[in-house]
């Protein structure tokens, strides 16, 4: 025979069918058991939220190791390259030397005329490469404002008159227009690279071989437009 409260409890989403094991246990042993019980139940949930917390923070950890080492081979790859082509003579010529792996010595070479490649860029101007230690000079840009490249205190109109025996490159020309609006040159215009403090960070490059400044990157640079 149903009991009249079967469809009461059905609807709560209670058994209907007692337990035995709680037969002889009087309602306030079962509250404080349920209690205890729920407790339980939030120490497992913390717990559980603590070790997924742990393993986002070691996982997070990891990452930032993996990007510190990275960054750090990165900024010694620049240092290398700005040593290079700071004291790059950028002269043909020279013979190599007992165990070193560059096939010149980086001081520079003996000819009288220098390993440039000149190419003409489709605005007109030029670029001028160095064969040596792949530094890249070029004019100022009327675009964007941003001045012509210095490298090892040679600035680009100097070294495009600078002489070589390598035959210069060019690509088409093409007439440019300044279609802009004035807030779209004012957001295109150059400027210097600062660091994460704000400070304008210079181009190490730049520096004559024997400035005595440091050849290494700075450790941060913020992006600017």
């Amino acid at each position: 025979m149903s009991n009249p409260n079967d469809g009461l409890l059905k609807e709560l989403g209670i058994s209907a069918s007692p337990d035995d094991a709680f037969e002889n246990v009087s309602t306030e042993d079962l509250a404080k058991e349920q209690m205890r019980i729920d407790n339980e139940l939030k120490k497992l949930e913390l717990q559980d939220r603590l070790e997924t917390m742990a393993a986002k923070k070691r996982k997070l950890e990891e990452k930032k190791r993996e990007f510190d080492a990275r960054n750090q081979a990165i900024r010694d790859e620049l240092g290398r390259r700005a040593a290079r082509q700071r004291m790059c003579g950028h002269r043909k010529g020279g013979t190599t030397r007992a165990g070193q792996r560059d096939p010149l010595p980086p001081e520079g070479g003996d000819a009288d005329v220098y390993a440039l490649i000149k190419f003409q860029l489709p605005t007109g101007d030029w670029m001028v490469i160095c064969q040596r230690c792949g530094a890249e000079w070029f004019p100022a840009d009327p675009w964007t404002g941003k001045p012509e490249t210095v490298i090892g205190g040679i600035s680009h109109s100097e070294i495009l008159m600078y002489k070589t025996d390598n035959t210069a490159g060019g690509a088409s020309q093409f007439k440019f227009e300044d279609n802009r609006t004035p807030a779209e040159v004012e957001r295109d215009r150059w400027k210097p690279p600062r660091d994460e403090n704000g400070n304008e960070v210079p181009d190490i490059r730049a520096l004559p071989p024997n400035a005595g400044r440091a050849l290494h990157p700075p450790p941060a640079v913020r992006a600017t437009r």
